[in-house]
């Protein structure tokens, strides 16, 4: 743990136009580990912000700010780094002097103390858990999920942007909610359903901003927006470092508790006799303070909700307020609610003093849930009434009522309520006597106080003069400090520059040197392709289409990336197979032929062959590449040779259609002969 005493040093204050200067010490986990004397007002800020330690402990906090306000902006500033503590302040909002603070805690210290000795035993009492700390904020975070932009225009396309803003903040809202979950935050969930979604969702996360710091990020995006801030007090408040005493009601009044929640919560309160005590409704309350508004009428035995599922806010603040939770056996409907409401309004309207109006269906509701968990225990209550008049016995019947509602039988009731009337101390006698002694023996206490009192007076004029003399000294120290501090600042500013200079001046060699490698291969390219270039022009390679093999897509891939023209010569890089349909599209183009470096089979050539379509197989030393374009030397012979063969082709088609057609002559002949011969001899 890491504390951080401060003192505010002689004839300086917060309220000058010079800043204030500050004695400072640091503890960490009981030890000091450094100690500033003398420290401006920014330098001290400067150090809670690099330390960042648990506690900033003074022994009055207006050493730091001239007002409230400017207090109140101090903690503002801070409260996501550390807590402020005055030591001085006691639970009860009463101060004590520190040398009384630090002699019950075991810490030497004279009444008067230098500011630097101050510091550090302000800085002990901090890390014994002594004074109370300041809270601007409560120990709630608030964590809003909402559009960016409005939804108003959009014409046509409107309500699609309105489903996909509230899907965006669905999946944002369950992205937080299991980030919460995973790392063990209590919350409570507000929203708003959308079309396909949410449209607005609201956390409020029982603890401090800081917490969240690294686990939850705001946001602002183009459709949404995350907003995390924490919770302000009305005022500035001061809470105990230790153990705070347990909340305790205002009252012995019994309550009956409905809820309804929501991002607009109602709460109603009726006592255990059935009277109104409080009906409200708010948007965004939270559990803490809910607890608050019941604590403050009374003490809770039973809360209501008017449906048969529970929400899990509703068995939160069971669990928290210890009490049990009633059910109904199914949902109210709103007709059910409304003449729940409407009789007892009626029964009220006839005590002027208890009249009251209900402003919103969701006080209705919460009213609504409380009656009937009150009418469910009515004949329970009746069955008591009359077993106590049988029984002639005069005990509390409120307490009898609150242990049925918490669930138990009228008989246990009854015998726990008798049991704890039998266990009550009668009180005891006063003893005058002693009382007297007691007063003599304070008396004498008295002047022995008087005579302490004036010895320590005149050792204090000796100290005074002592004080202002070692004052003159740390004058005469603190100023030879500022000039050695000074002058390492300087120093260590230097270093800092120089390093972070050769730091740039290895980076930008890394850069240059990369940048020298791809200007080479740049270099390698450009000149390869200006060969080429000069290749082209003065004729001896040649550009032509390609295709990786004699398939269907690859034809018209082709097809599609540059077009197949009539005279094409293209290169087949596989001709290990062909696709008949491929090479008849070739063919229908009239293409002047095909080449490629590697032969092909017997299967693909009866298929080239058979559609008229040529190809010749070149060396691979006339083909060369540069990046996808396929460069040729000596076109003008492939082109002669690709046309010599497509000619044979055409020739030997040509031939084998004569030959086709000779046959099927013929054999229509011989066909036709025999059918005269069978015709004469039937004649």
């Amino acid at each position: 743990m890491k504390v951080i005493g401060v003192d505010i040093l002689p004839h300086s204050s917060p309220n000058s136009s010079i800043q204030a200067r500050y004695a400072v010490v640091i503890l960490d986990n009981g030890q000091v580990t450094a100690k500033y004397p003398n420290l401006r007002f920014n330098d001290l800020l400067k150090i809670i912000f690099k330390e960042h330690p648990d506690i900033v402990a003074t022994d009055n906090v207006f050493e730091l700010a001239k007002d409230k306000d400017e207090l109140l902006e101090l903690l503002r500033r801070l409260c996501l780094v550390t807590d402020v503590v005055q030591v001085t302040m006691t639970p009860d909002s009463k101060t004590l002097p520190l040398y009384l603070l630090a002699k019950r805690e075991g810490i030497e210290a004279s009444e008067k103390l230098s500011p630097i000795e101050t510091a550090e035993v302000v800085a002990r009492l901090a890390y014994k858990g002594v004074g109370c700390r300041l809270k601007v904020y409560e120990e709630k975070t608030k964590i809003i999920v909402s559009r960016a932009r409005t939804l108003k225009a959009g014409g046509m396309s409107r309500a699609r942007y309105q489903r996909h803003i509230c899907t965006l903040i669905l999946r944002v809202a369950r992205k937080i909610k299991d980030t919460l979950d995973k790392h063990g935050f209590d919350y409570d969930l507000f929203y708003r359903k959308g079309p396909s979604g949410m449209e607005r969702c609201l956390f409020i996360v029982y603890a401090p901003r800081r917490s969240l710091v690294g686990l939850i990020k705001p946001m602002k995006g183009h459709d949404i927006v995350v907003r995390i801030s924490p919770i302000e007090r009305q005022d500035i408040a001061f809470e105990p470092l230790k153990a705070q005493r347990p909340l305790l009601p205002s009252s012995h009044k019994y309550l009956v508790v409905g809820i309804d929640p929501g991002i607009v919560t109602g709460l109603a309160i009726i006592d255990i006799d059935g009277a109104p005590v409080c009906v409200t409704s708010k948007r965004y309350l939270s559990r803490s303070d809910i607890i608050s508004i019941i604590y403050e009428y009374g003490t809770p035995v039973l809360i209501a909700t008017d449906v048969d599922k529970p929400p899990t806010m509703v068995k939160k603040l069971a669990s928290m307020l210890n009490v049990p939770i009633f059910v109904p056996s199914q949902t109210l409907c709103i007709a059910e609610k409304e003449k729940l409401v409407d009789a007892y309004l009626k029964s009220l309207s006839k005590i002027p003093s208890q009249s009251f109006s209900i402003k919103d269906s969701h006080q209705r509701d919460a009213l609504a849930a409380a009656l009937k968990a009150y009418n469910h225990f009515k004949p329970k209550f009746d069955q008591a009434r009359e077993k106590l008049r049988e029984l002639g016995l005069d005990i509390p019947f409120k307490d009898v009522k609150a242990l049925i509602m918490r669930g138990r039988s009228v008989n246990d009731a009854i015998q726990e309520v008798v049991k704890r009337a039998s266990q009550r101390p009668s009180p005891k006698p006063v003893n005058m006597h002693h009382n007297v002694l007691i007063i003599e023996s304070l008396k004498r206490r008295l002047y022995r106080q008087a005579e302490l009192i004036l010895r320590l007076n005149e050792e204090r004029e000796m100290l005074i003069s002592r004080i202002n003399e070692l004052k003159r000294r740390i004058d005469e120290l603190e100023t030879r400090l500022n000039e050695i501090s000074n002058e390492q600042s300087l120093k260590l500013k230097e270093n800092k520059t120089l390093i972070a200079l050769k730091r740039q001046i290895d980076e930008l060699r890394s850069s240059l040197t990369i940048s020298e490698r791809e200007r080479e291969v740049l270099k390698d390219s450009l000149r390869h392709a200006i060969e080429l270039l000069h290749e082209i022009a003065q004729g001896k390679v040649f550009p032509v289409k390609y295709i990786r093999a004699l398939t269907l897509d690859s034809v018209k891939e082709l097809n599609e990336r540059e077009g197949i023209q009539e005279g094409d010569v293209i290169f087949v890089n596989n001709v290990a197979h062909a696709n008949e349909e491929a090479v008849k599209i070739l063919s229908s183009h009239n293409i002047l032929g095909l080449i490629s470096t590697d032969s092909p089979p017997e299967h693909v050539m009866h298929v080239l062959k058979s559609n008229e379509v040529a190809l010749i197989v070149i060396s691979k030393d006339k083909v060369s590449w540069f990046q996808d374009v396929v460069l040729v030397k000596g076109i003008e012979e492939i082109k002669r040779q690709l046309k010599k063969v497509k000619n044979e082709l055409r020739k030997l088609s040509r031939r084998d259609k004569l030959r086709a057609f000779k046959r099927i002559l013929n054999e229509y002949r011989s066909g036709r002969v025999k059918e005269l011969a069978t015709e004469d001899n039937n004649s």
